[in-house]
């Protein structure tokens, strides 16, 4: 009872100090856009991955200078990239884009380069920004509790549903422009949409056991992290910035970004 009436003061109490405050100011936000992309190196460090042709090819980087010319369009202020913040790959990363803007260096197959330093070029930036945060993600502990208790059958149709996600994208990428196939990507419903096999994977676990909620604990801090790392790079509304990151991140980015007080969401698909 003494929970329930602390509670229910706290709320009234809320509630009167909320309707004696005037209307706060219309406070201005920094504009944010999160465009979701597949790993146009190939990789391979997913469970899953989607395999690009060689952007390397005269069509394919016809294709990436209208990329960039679009997001062009949002006028970006800052570039940050899927590369580990304040770390030896950040340094080297600072060193490739000094040696691209001097014609020094050809351009990586990843979309770190082949995007961002490409449009940072164009809108002349003296750099671009690194703020990934990379962390230990217990799927295999996952797997394993699955197969020992039985709970495959909760997993196989997620995988199934991921396959055939990937194999219809994979289908439509070669016959698509690279901007068709980045509008499609960043439809807000297919972000959710990759979100939902996470979430789906806490149903793993029995009695006080979690392993699949561990994987999206994990998961969100890693994003959670990244959005950390953004904000210590915006230096307030007069930025707009451009993350370029793989798409099974930006169902969360997204999501932290529009729930800010500081921060505005652009989508990604208004300009491709």
């Amino acid at each position: 009872m003494k929970w329930i009436s602390f509670s229910l003061v706290g709320i009234a109490l809320f509630s009167f100090l909320a309707f004696q405050q005037s209307a706060p100011e219309k406070q201005e936000k920094t504009q944010v856009m999160m465009l979701g992309t597949w790993h146009l190196n190939n990789p391979n460090q997913d469970l899953y991955n989607i395999k690009s042709d060689d952007i390397t090819t005269p069509k394919r980087q016809k294709e990436l200078d209208e990329v960039a010319a679009k997001l062009a369009a949002f006028k970006p202020t800052k570039i940050a990239v899927e590369r580990l913040w304040q770390t030896k790959t950040d340094t080297i990363v600072q060193a490739h884009y000094k040696a691209y803007l001097a014609g020094n260096h050809t351009l990586h197959k990843g979309e770190a380069e082949q995007i961002g330093f490409r449009l940072a070029k164009k809108l002349g930036h003296e750099q671009v920004y690194s703020i990934d945060h990379r962390g230990s993600l217990p799927f295999d502990a996952m797997m394993g509790y699955a197969q020992k208790n039985n709970q495959m059958d909760i997993l196989q149709p997620l995988f199934k549903q991921i396959e055939a996600m990937i194999g219809d994208f994979q289908a439509k990428l070669e016959k698509r422009t690279i901007a068709e196939s980045l509008k499609e990507m960043n439809a807000p419903s297919t972000l959710d949409g990759a979100q939902s096999l996470y979430v789906s994977m806490v149903r793993i676990g029995k009695n006080k056991d979690y392993p699949g909620a561990d994987v999206l604990t994990k998961w969100y801090e890693r994003n959670i992290k990244i959005y950390a790392n953004m904000t210590r790079v915006s230096a307030g509304p007069k930025d707009r910035i451009l993350i370029i990151f793989g798409s099974g991140h930006a169902a969360i980015l997204r999501q932290l970004i529009r729930t800010s007080s500081e921060y505005e969401l652009v989508e990604a698909v208004d300009y491709l």
